[in-house]
């Protein structure tokens, strides 16, 4: 009699695009019975406790290798700490498929003999049959099953994908690639296609806004924002995103060297944006910035400690703005608890600590401005 499947453990790391591709793809084998969890719900680092209990319980381990750090030619890199989950669960004989997409390279070693599926951003949804005949193959080889419901569920699932090609949330997905792409002039015309089609939908708004700012059309940008806040008044989580990038461009126009009054203009919109949304934790690293810059050390450390409950996913957007702060970037670490410290930037044995290398001004705060 076959194994009963367990679950399958997804390697996919924060960013915007590979989240929303993960969670597409769970939606896809969740058809098929297939159980599967994420490995940045865990937290605390890239190998922590939590993913290798997820790893070791899984019955194979499927990864998305995006694109996440430009290295030239064309060429892109993947996440490391996706390709550290994928070596970690290789190395203890976890069967793995790679979703590789288009122009990504990565260093082969353990990885070499694995199996992989490449993927154009644009059309993720075209490799789930491919997904499919090789999730059969390998649950085939670990003598497991999977209960299909209907008769020929992967064409049902397709004729619905397929359906939503001009769906808000497929052309919102489409923009960000376009943008993590830096391809700002081609995402700004599908943003306002999006805008146009659905002029409800709050996050073609918001993403509208954020291309304008990334070409320097800023108070084009702005006034994208500040309009959002009268349209969608009763969406808390429209508004909070709506102040935080009011606030982003405050920032901008204030660079390099931002007066006090700026400082605490911005302060105040994003104790604005987080009341109207608790849960923005860009908008909480930003505060916790601009409390040490306005040498307001304690409201940062207070704020610092409520944020913690939201664990890796705070800490991730805190490294990032971190990233993006220039020369005041040490100014601000140096103001924050020596635990802090170690848990954003921890020391690793035998070769310094690098600051995300993906974290790249062309997607500076990619969720908290485009979401």
């Amino acid at each position: 009699m076959a194994e009963e499947l367990n679950h399958v453990f997804i390697a996919t790391s924060f960013a915007t695009g590979c989240r929303e591709r993960a969670q597409r793809l769970v939606d896809f084998l969740g058809y098929f019975g297939v159980r599967c969890i994420f490995g940045e719900g865990f937290g605390g680092g890239p190998i922590s406790a939590g993913v290798q209990a997820g790893i070791t319980s899984s019955s194979f381990v499927i990864a998305l290798l995006s694109r996440e750090n430009k290295i030239g030619d064309g060429a892109w890199e993947p996440s490391q700490w996706v390709i550290q989950e994928v070596t970690w669960a290789h190395a203890r004989m976890k069967t793995c498929l790679l979703l590789v997409e288009e122009g990504v390279r990565f260093s082969g070693g353990m990885l070499g003999d694995v199996e992989y599926i490449s993927f154009d951003a644009d059309g993720f949804s075209d490799v789930f049959p491919h997904v499919l005949r090789q999730v059969k193959v390998i649950l085939k080889k670990e003598g497991l099953t999977i209960g299909v419901k209907e008769d020929d569920p992967i064409q049902i699932y397709l004729r619905r994908v397929e359906g939503e090609n001009d769906s808000p949330e497929a052309l919102h997905e489409k923009v960000l690639t376009l943008v993590g792409r830096e391809k700002y002039e081609e995402a700004l015309e599908l943003a306002e296609k999006l805008t146009k089609t659905h002029p409800n939908y709050w996050r073609g708004w918001i993403t509208l806004g954020a291309v304008l700012v990334k070409l320097w059309n800023l108070d084009e940008g702005d006034a994208v924002f500040v309009k959002m806040l009268e349209d969608f008044s009763s969406d808390d989580e429209a508004c909070g995103a709506a102040l935080h990038n009011h606030a982003w461009v405050i920032e901008l126009k204030s660079k390099p060297h931002p007066s006090a009054r700026s400082l605490n203009e911005q302060a105040c919109l994003y104790r604005k944006a987080l009341a109207r949304d608790t849960t923005r934790v860009y908008t909480r690293a930003s505060l916790i910035c601009i409390y040490v810059l306005l040498d307001q050390v304690e409201k940062a450390h207070a704020l610092l400690n409520e944020s913690a409950i939201y664990g890796e996913g705070f800490l991730e957007a805190m490294r990032r703005e971190l990233d993006t702060r220039g020369v005041t970037r040490f100014r601000i670490i140096s103001q924050l608890p020596t635990l802090a410290q170690n848990l954003l930037y921890p020391i690793r044995r035998n070769h310094a600590w690098q600051p995300h290398r993906h974290v790249v001004e062309a997607i500076n705060q990619l969720e908290g401005l485009f979401l």
